[in-house]
């Protein structure tokens, strides 16, 4: 076998499972519009934007276009922020303190508050700050399959 044979056994290709893209956002620049595009295209993806590219409106732009319901997680003061942002955006986001909280549609929590049972939605978006770097990172989980294993992503 050749190196070459090698290597291209050991590639790795994830096939696009996504979604339509039926609810765009006019407030996007373009730049961002492609971003959620590929996103909702992919299915299973993570969008690795630097501060002030717009990861917020982004996500929401995202959830705004799953079925069903979605969670956001994320620290305190990016929970409320989030729930302005959407505002801004003509997103509804609804800000849950628990289970009784819930409401179809986008869903948003803190870390601390998280009590909420998996079962309640289809997809879910978390927010994840490592430890040292300053961006945010979006990861998607799907709680209907038959793990609750963080998917393989794809970096924009």
């Amino acid at each position: 076998m050749s190196y070459e044979e090698y290597l291209e056994s050991k590639r790795f290709v994830s096939n696009p499972v996504g979604l339509e893209y039926k609810k765009q956002n006019p407030l996007l620049f373009d730049f961002q519009d492609s971003i959620v595009r590929w996103a909702l295209h992919r299915g299973k993806a993570a969008i690795f934007a630097d501060c002030g590219l717009g990861k917020t409106a982004m996500q929401l732009t995202w959830a705004n276009n799953i079925n069903g319901r979605v969670i956001i997680l994320a620290p305190l003061a990016v929970a409320e922020q989030t729930v302005q942002e959407g505002v801004k955006f003509g997103i509804d986001v609804n800000y849950c303190r628990s289970s009784s909280d819930l409401t179809d549609g986008i869903n948003i929590t803190n870390y601390e508050m998280l009590e909420l049972k998996q079962s309640y939605f289809n997809q879910a978006v978390k927010n994840l700050r490592a430890a040292g770097e300053k961006t945010l990172q979006l990861s998607v989980i799907d709680f209907d399959s038959q793990n609750d294993d963080i998917f393989d992503c794809n970096v924009a």
